[in-house]
C-alpha cells in the first residue's frame, strides 16, 4: 500500500500485535521504513519461562471457553488473569475493550498472530531503521523482558521506559516524541 501510494519513508507506530506488524513491515521492506516505534510487542519467544505460561494460559483459556463460550474467553483474557496470553490486558479502558467483548471471536485471530510470526533473527541483526522500543516501568514483566530481549537481537534499537502504563494510553506526547526521534 505504501509503495503504491508512492510513499518512500514513513514511521511505523504500534501497540502490542501492531507492535509485530510494524516490526514485520519494518524488516521485509525497510526501504519503505524511517524509524519504528513498537509498544510492549508481544514477542515471548525471547522470554524462556514464558512457554509454560502460555500453556498454562491456554489451558484456562480452552476451559473458559468450553464452560462458556467465546465470550468467556474474552473476559477471561481482558481480567489480566492470563499472564502470557494477556499480560497487561487488564489495563484497557473499556472503550478500547468494547470491539473484543462485541465480536469476542476477533479477539482469537489476534491470539494466534503473535505466536506464528517467525522470529527473524539474521534480518533483526542487520537491521539499519532506527528503533525506540517502549515498554511501561510498572507494566507486564513479561513485556518489559521481551522488550529488552528484542532491543537486544534487534540493530539500532533504543529501549525507552515510560512511568505510564500502557504507554501510549497513558503518555501520548512522550511516544508522539519518540516518533519524531527516529524522523
Amino acid at each position: 500500500m505504501l509503495a503504491d501510494l508512492g510513499e518512500s519513508s514513513v514511521v511505523l507506530c504500534g501497540a502490542g500485535l501492531g507492535a509485530v506488524a510494524a516490526l514485520d513491515l519494518l524488516l521485509r521492506r525497510p526501504e519503505l521504513t524511517q524509524g519504528a516505534v513498537l509498544i510492549e510487542p508481544p514477542l515471548l519467544a525471547f522470554v524462556d519461562e514464558a512457554t509454560d505460561l502460555l500453556s498454562e494460559d491456554g489451558e484456562a483459556l480452552r476451559a473458559a471457553v468450553h464452560a462458556g463460550g467465546p465470550a468467556a474467553g474474552v473476559e477471561l483474557y481482558l481480567s489480566g488473569r492470563l499472564v502470557a496470553l494477556g499480560p497487561g490486558a487488564e489495563r484497557l479502558p473499556a472503550e478500547v475493550t468494547m470491539t473484543a467483548r462485541d465480536r469476542p471471536l476477533s479477539l482469537f485471530a489476534e491470539l494466534a498472530a503473535v505466536p506464528s510470526w517467525p522470529l527473524p533473527l539474521g534480518t533483526m541483526a542487520r537491521n539499519q531503521v532506527p528503533v525506540r522500543i517502549v515498554v511501561g516501568e510498572s507494566g507486564p514483566a513479561l513485556l518489559r523482558r521481551a522488550g529488552g530481549e528484542l532491543t537486544a537481537h534487534l540493530s539500532e534499537a533504543e529501549l525507552r521506559q515510560l512511568g505510564g502504563t500502557p504507554p501510549h494510553l497513558a503518555e501520548p506526547q512522550a511516544v508522539a516524541d519518540l516518533v519524531g526521534e527516529v524522523l
